[in-house]
């Protein structure tokens, strides 16, 4: 099951790129990565799940059929996942990219949860906010009437930024989703650049 959600994440976007822990493991072996620069890789790699993504939104839309999707509105949804996606594969490659080695194991993570919790918080407002279309739907009100969606949205968007900031000073251990995606990576790290408060799992 666990793979499998991490599967759809990668898929969706939301889980970490693995285009540095890629990148890494191909330097040395000759093959087509080897001396590349890592922002190729990255970007063929963002290529690639973007081509994924798409299909993925064009069977919503024929599932839901044209009428249905734009009377939801399930293209704002996807445009947020993808924006969001992106925005998280930048803060990745910032935090294990250009400043792992350079920062303390404990502030790379603590950086990267904070970016990732911001950026993400905008994703459960979406469901909380396709509730009270489901409830006007079925109570025969007009859709998007009133301004219930706008609240019910923000409101669930700012109560999840809130406990994502909390959570990413609170919490001290290795960030979901980080381990697959770096753990060749965190292994090359040299010693001289680990201090003391490396971050515990």
């Amino acid at each position: 099951m666990r793979r499998l959600i991490v599967a759809l994440g990668y898929v969706f976007m939301l889980g970490p790129p693995h285009a540095i822990r890629i990148h890494t493991e191909a330097q040395g072996t000759g093959g087509e990565l080897d001396g590349v620069p890592l922002w190729m890789a990255v970007a063929a790699e963002f290529i690639a799940r973007s081509g994924m993504f798409l299909v993925i939104s064009w069977m919503f839309q024929v599932a839901l059929s044209n009428e249905e999707f734009r009377r939801f509105q399930v293209f704002n949804l996807l445009i947020a996942v993808y924006v969001s996606g992106a925005i998280h594969t930048l803060i990745h490659v910032y935090c294990f990219g250009l400043k792992w080695g350079r920062w303390s194991n404990a502030r790379v993570h603590r950086t990267y949860r904070l970016g990732r919790n911001l950026v993400y918080s905008v994703i459960p407002a979406f469901p909380a906010a396709g509730l009270v279309l489901i409830w006007q739907e079925f109570n025969q009100i007009p859709l998007f009437q009133g301004q219930w969606v706008e609240w019910v949205f923000l409101g669930v968007w700012s109560a999840v930024a809130v406990l994502g900031l909390l959570q990413a000073f609170v919490v001290k251990r290795t960030p979901h989703g980080v381990e697959g995606a770096m753990a060749p990576v965190q292994g090359t790290k040299s010693d001289n650049t680990v201090r003391s408060d490396k971050t515990p799992h």
